[in-house]
């Protein structure tokens, strides 16, 4: 410690200030982002809320869509001069998906006079997904009549708004995307992922029910019978009820006890959905798979819209596989964005998210098809609605 004489007025004070601390024992940032929407680029500032399960790591938000983590990383982590440790934020906002953040930190040469934070950059957050719903009608002197029975589908997509000096048209990507029920239970990279068709055969006679309530990320179900289970076999869950419907493969069985009484099972994802008491449960078989496709663009636990390479072997109403061969694969539901208007003209597309556009086409036998029409969905509504309109 170093002291030395300071004036002030007529007096003199002796000052003995405590050495500068090293760059590790200082309160600082250890992990930093900018929340940015994928769709528009534009920083997401409302509502942010962080989470850190690392004990002594602090969330910080700022201006700008900047959040982090903030802590003093000499006295968390003393041997990150040869050594790594991993750092993770839990990120929420309004109508975005959940986002887990984080990486490696370490190791830092110099450590502890030397720190380094981990610098994630821009990070796009997802967009929760908004349903697109209208009614077909036909211009008919002062008051418009029904359409019933009119096709209406996405057949063109933009991923982001094209700049104002370039034809929109030019830019538009091919209509291979693909509605899945439940949303996505993992993070999916691009390229590596493969999606295809994946038909299932439930087994006739092996129903049980579910004799707790499970919670949305609950990873086991308590069982009437494991009579049939096995691990690494697929299970339907909640397969009386369409709208609560999963299939998830079997990590673990409990054996405890005999077959027909009640067990434990461990599921390889947590559960999308909530499932009461009484709920049937099913185990399945799969049947061969259908042609693949490449996801091209990276998914994330949350999204129920996936894009593709190509549209091979899928239609509505199908089971899909999705497996990047790493990780465990996971089954879903599928829809084509595409639907037919009722009596009364109503029409429902599937939810749909991660477009700044969509181009929508409509047509009936018999009427003069409108032109194709450009939307933009609004992602703070849960429901967009909109009127197609025939001449």
């Amino acid at each position: 410690m170093s002291c030395r004489i300071e004036p002030v007025r007529q007096l003199a004070h002796r000052y003995c200030p405590d050495p500068v601390p090293v760059a590790a024992d200082r309160v600082r940032a250890v992990l930093s982002a900018r929340l940015v929407d994928e769709v528009t680029g534009e920083p997401v500032e409302a509502g942010i809320a962080l989470t850190s399960s690392r004990e002594g790591l602090y969330p910080r938000i700022a201006r700008g869509g900047l959040v982090g983590l903030v802590g003093r990383p000499g006295n968390l982590f003393p041997t990150l001069d040869f050594d790594h440790v991993p750092v993770s934020l839990h990120v929420t906002a309004p109508r975005y998906v959940a986002l887990d953040l984080g990486g490696m930190l370490g190791p830092i040469v110099g450590f502890p006079d030397q720190f380094t934070p981990l610098e994630l950059g821009d990070v796009g957050m997802h967009r929760i997904s908004t349903t697109l719903l209208g009614r077909t009608l036909q211009r008919a002197s002062l008051t418009p009549t029904v359409v019933a029975g009119a096709t209406v589908e996405i057949v063109g997509y933009w991923p982001n708004f094209p700049p104002a000096d370039v034809d929109p048209s030019a830019v538009m990507e091919a209509p291979d995307l693909l509605a899945l029920s439940p949303p996505l239970y993992a993070s999916r990279a691009a390229g590596a992922s493969q999606l295809r068709r994946r038909d299932l055969a439930p087994v006739l006679g092996q129903e049980k029910t579910l004799i707790l309530p499970a919670s949305v990320g609950e990873t086991q179900l308590r069982l009437s019978d494991r009579i049939g289970l096995t691990a690494n076999g697929l299970l339907s869950i909640d397969s009386k009820d369409s709208a609560r419907l999963e299939h998830i493969s079997i990590a673990l069985v409990d054996t405890a006890s005999t077959a027909d009484q009640p067990a434990w099972v461990m599921l390889t994802h947590p559960l999308a959905y909530t499932h009461l008491d009484g709920a049937v449960c099913q185990p399945a078989n799969l049947l061969p798979p259908g042609a693949s496709n490449s996801l091209p663009r990276p998914a994330i636990p949350g999204d129920d819209t996936v894009f593709l390479n190509g549209m091979a072997g899928l239609s509505s109403d199908i089971t899909v596989e999705l497996d990047d061969g790493g990780g465990k694969p996971e089954y879903h539901q599928a829809e084509l964005y595409s639907a037919v208007s009722d009596a009364d003209g109503y029409f429902r597309l599937p939810p749909i998210a991660r477009v700044a556009m969509v181009a929508l086409h409509a047509e009936r036998t018999g009427l003069v098809t409108p032109p194709d029409q450009g939307f933009a969905p609004d992602y703070r509504l849960a429901e967009n609605r909109l009127t197609v309109m025939f001449s």
